[in-house]
């Protein structure tokens, strides 16, 4: 797969945001998870960013957002983008000459914060031989950002790790996944971000997936209690949802589903619902507010 240079177009930007970003945090996930709509075998790369902006001008900002985004890398394939000051709110938006623009739900107010996520797939991966995969993420920016914090998490089951320039921190995390943590200081517009990604992995099977590969070191483990209760907790879940699926089915056709004031709602925007969820699911995992396996028992929930 050959991988197009992304660039932003020479001088001052027409989207360039009077808000201020002082440090951004991304994440660099290659052959984490295949989107729906790809192939099953098809690997992918899912970036992550997180931030702030700030409002330091001396009025109330109304205006949209802009940010880069590689539109012209291959598959490139949006996933969500969403404020996230109180819970996830995921926006509408648009996709303006290589720039994400949407709107906040609320004008910023002088020195007030604006908190993001942004979220996408694409597929830069090259084939090697013996096994050897290496990509190039790159991040282009319309304004300075004094500090850019990158961490790149391994594939399962890939070794052979070589990663440019030095990373400056190496750890795991959930089931041994390799983690490579970067600073990249005063990134801009003449100096952006390229960080080079090699590993041997011989298949394409996605570290977030769920197979029937057998696991018997995990059945040699003790039981917790709290294991069992979360096996207690999501079979009454089950209980639950198949009652209200059954009544509700009793009532109407089987398009449409009853809920609390009376409006109904198609299953087609349940199901966007159920996708929104997991998202959410994702995000926790990602921000390491909760581990693998419990983003796996409730995945398992939905």
């Amino acid at each position: 797969m050959s991988t197009t240079a992304f660039q932003l177009p020479e001088g001052k930007s027409p989207y360039h945001n009077a808000l201020s970003l002082d440090e951004l945090f991304v994440q660099v996930l290659p052959e984490f998870e295949t989107p729906k709509t790809w192939d099953s075998g098809m690997p992918s790369v899912l970036i992550s960013y997180y931030g702030e902006f700030v409002n330091r001008t001396d009025t109330v900002y109304e205006d949209y957002i802009y940010m880069p985004i590689p539109t012209n890398q291959p598959l490139f394939q949006l996933s969500m983008v969403c404020e996230t000051d109180r819970g996830i709110v995921y926006k509408p938006n648009e996709i303006v000459d290589q720039h994400l623009k949407w709107k906040p739900s609320a004008p910023i107010g002088i020195n007030e914060k604006y908190s993001f996520m942004i979220e996408y797939f694409y597929n830069p991966i090259e084939f090697r031989e013996n096994g050897l995969k290496d990509f190039t993420f790159q991040f282009h920016t319309d304004k300075t950002i004094p500090i850019v914090y990158i961490d790149v998490h391994m594939p399962n089951s890939s070794t052979n790790h070589h990663l440019h320039p030095e990373y400056i921190r190496h750890f795991t995390i959930n089931q041994n996944v390799e983690v490579y943590s970067f600073i990249f200081n005063d990134t801009s517009k003449t100096k952006p971000v390229n960080l080079n990604v090699q590993y041997q992995k011989h298949n394409n099977l996605p570290t977030n997936v769920s197979n029937d590969r057998f696991d018997y070191e995990f059945w040699k483990m003790p039981i917790h209690p709290d294991f069992i209760g979360l096996i207690i907790f999501t079979l009454i879940l089950i209980i639950i949802g198949y009652s209200v699926i059954t009544i509700s089915s009793s009532n109407k056709h089987n398009r449409h589903m009853i809920v609390d004031d009376g409006k109904e709602i198609e299953f087609d925007q349940l199901l966007d619902e159920q996708q929104s969820r997991r998202r959410e699911l994702r995000s926790l995992l990602l921000q390491g507010k909760i581990n693998e396996e419990t983003y796996r028992s409730l995945l398992e929930e939905e």
